[in-house]
Protein backbone atom coordinates (compact mmCIF):
# COMPACT_ATOMS: atom_id res chain seq x y z
CA UNK A 1 0.00 0.00 0.00
CA UNK A 2 1.31 3.45 -0.90
CA UNK A 3 1.91 6.02 1.80
CA UNK A 4 -0.24 9.13 1.88
CA UNK A 5 1.88 12.29 1.92
CA UNK A 6 0.75 15.75 2.95
CA UNK A 7 2.38 19.14 2.53
CA UNK A 8 2.46 22.13 4.87
CA UNK A 9 4.05 25.48 4.11
CA UNK A 10 4.60 28.08 6.80
CA UNK A 11 6.92 30.99 7.52
CA UNK A 12 7.74 29.62 11.00
CA UNK A 13 8.83 33.10 12.16
CA UNK A 14 9.20 31.72 14.84
CA UNK A 15 7.88 28.19 15.23
CA UNK A 16 5.05 28.19 17.80
CA UNK A 17 2.53 25.80 19.36
CA UNK A 18 0.01 26.47 16.59
CA UNK A 19 2.45 25.16 13.98
CA UNK A 20 3.07 22.03 16.06
CA UNK A 21 -0.66 21.40 16.51
CA UNK A 22 -1.30 21.73 12.75
CA UNK A 23 1.54 19.28 12.07
CA UNK A 24 0.16 16.80 14.65
CA UNK A 25 -3.38 17.06 13.21
CA UNK A 26 -2.08 16.62 9.66
CA UNK A 27 -0.12 13.52 10.71
CA UNK A 28 -3.38 12.01 12.00
CA UNK A 29 -4.57 11.98 8.37
CA UNK A 30 -1.38 11.25 6.41
CA UNK A 31 1.58 8.90 6.78
CA UNK A 32 4.22 11.56 6.22
CA UNK A 33 4.37 15.29 5.72
CA UNK A 34 6.61 17.57 3.69
CA UNK A 35 7.15 20.82 5.59
CA UNK A 36 8.12 23.81 3.47
CA UNK A 37 9.64 26.99 4.88
CA UNK A 38 7.77 29.89 3.28
CA UNK A 39 9.36 33.28 2.61
CA UNK A 40 12.74 31.57 2.90
CA UNK A 41 14.41 34.46 1.10
CA UNK A 42 13.46 36.90 3.87
CA UNK A 43 15.41 37.40 7.10
CA UNK A 44 16.91 40.03 9.37
CA UNK A 45 13.72 42.13 9.15
CA UNK A 46 11.28 43.08 11.90
CA UNK A 47 8.56 40.82 10.47
CA UNK A 48 10.97 38.05 9.40
CA UNK A 49 13.88 38.03 11.87
CA UNK A 50 15.16 34.47 11.34
CA UNK A 51 16.96 32.92 8.38
CA UNK A 52 15.55 29.81 6.71
CA UNK A 53 18.35 27.76 8.29
CA UNK A 54 17.53 29.05 11.77
CA UNK A 55 13.86 28.21 11.22
CA UNK A 56 14.73 24.65 10.12
CA UNK A 57 16.77 24.20 13.32
CA UNK A 58 13.93 25.62 15.48
CA UNK A 59 11.35 23.44 13.76
CA UNK A 60 13.45 20.28 14.05
CA UNK A 61 14.01 20.90 17.76
CA UNK A 62 10.31 21.62 18.36
CA UNK A 63 9.32 18.39 16.57
CA UNK A 64 11.80 16.39 18.69
CA UNK A 65 10.53 18.02 21.90
CA UNK A 66 6.95 17.11 20.92
CA UNK A 67 7.83 13.46 20.22
CA UNK A 68 6.94 13.69 16.54
CA UNK A 69 8.52 10.75 14.70
CA UNK A 70 11.47 11.99 12.61
CA UNK A 71 10.56 9.45 9.93
CA UNK A 72 7.19 11.12 9.37
CA UNK A 73 8.38 14.46 8.03
CA UNK A 74 10.81 15.95 5.52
Amino acid sequence: MEKVRGILIGRMQPVHNGHIEVIKKTLEEVDEIVIGIGSAQKSHELKDPFTAGERVVMLTQALIENNIDPGSYY
